[in-house]
């Protein structure tokens, strides 16, 4: 259950990684 909130948090941080640069 820890891995799907984990790997939501990457993607959201990906994307906003992607969004600032």
């Amino acid at each position: 259950m820890r891995q799907i909130e984990q790997l939501g948090a990457a993607r959201s941080l990906r994307q906003h990684i992607a969004k600032v640069q």
